[in-house]
């Protein structure tokens, strides 16, 4: 598709999608919203890969506990630290991407809270 500018901050009542979220391949622009955190049944996978988001990411991605398969987010403009809070997706047994990013700074600690992770971690 050619979906363009922010993703919107009423992403976050979705609060009935349990499945999949896929934003992939677009044109989506600005930061990712903190609203994100909201979508607290989604289980399956959340994919905002090959888009231009800038900023950093939002700390409430953590807040999606009940996450079990994956939380894709590469090939954009992310800058800063990957959040502690990515700690608490303690259901997470697939795989996390966050490559091609332009992140910076120490790999959190908090990653080894993963323990149901089975598959693979891409930073």
């Amino acid at each position: 598709n050619n979906l363009n500018g922010p993703v919107p901050t009423e992403i976050g009542q979705l609060k009935q999608v349990d499945t999949r979220l896929y934003f992939y391949s677009n044109k989506l622009s600005s930061s990712l919203p903190t609203e994100i955190g909201q979508l607290s049944r989604m289980t399956a996978d959340l994919a905002l890969n090959h888009n231009s988001f800038t900023g950093s990411l939002p700390t409430q991605l953590g807040q999606i506990a009940s996450m079990s398969n994956s939380i894709q987010i590469s090939d954009g403009r992310l800058t800063g630290s990957v959040p502690t809070e990515i700690g608490q997706l303690t259901n997470m047994e697939s795989f996390l991407v966050l490559t091609r990013q332009s992140l910076s700074g120490a790999i959190p600690t908090e990653l080894g809270n993963l323990v149901k992770y089975e598959s693979k971690l891409y930073l």
